[in-house]
């Protein structure tokens, strides 16, 4: 297998998406005081803080395993939607700078470690695909 430029930048950005949710997924998992507290005063059920947690850890081991990394990024891409909404919901559109940016990353190591299925069902469907090249994906 030949190493590419775009393999080793997926892979570094994976690692620090990693290292940032098992530290906030471990942080739930513990049961940090201010976790629950935060996650309390939102209006969110006890255990809802510990599912987060749960998906965190899964979803950042799961994003530096090579053949499972873009199912990772999908989980802690959806974690991060819910993020994105909380801010907004919560403390204000101004508040969603850094959530969006971790999607973002999540989303693009999603999209570049993708299996190969994926391509040949987007190709499938011309909605999908709105213009774009199969070849070039």
């Amino acid at each position: 297998m030949k190493v590419t430029i775009k393999m080793i930048v997926i892979t570094i950005l994976s690692v620090m998406v990693a290292s940032l949710f098992v530290w906030a997924g471990g942080n739930k998992l513990s049961g940090s005081e201010q976790s629950i507290a935060g996650f309390q005063k939102m209006g969110f059920p006890f255990w809802f803080v510990y599912f987060i947690g749960f998906l965190e850890v899964i979803g950042a081991v799961m994003i530096v395993i090579p053949k499972v990394r873009a199912y990772g990024a999908g989980i802690l891409a959806s974690v991060m939607i819910g993020a994105i909404v909380t801010h907004i919901v919560f403390q204000g559109i101004a508040t969603i700078g850094f959530p969006l940016a971790v999607f973002l990353v999540a989303v693009a190591i999603g999209w570049f470690s993708r299996p190969h299925w994926f391509k040949k069902i987007f190709c499938s469907i011309p909605i999908l695909r709105g213009g774009y090249s199969c070849e070039a994906l």
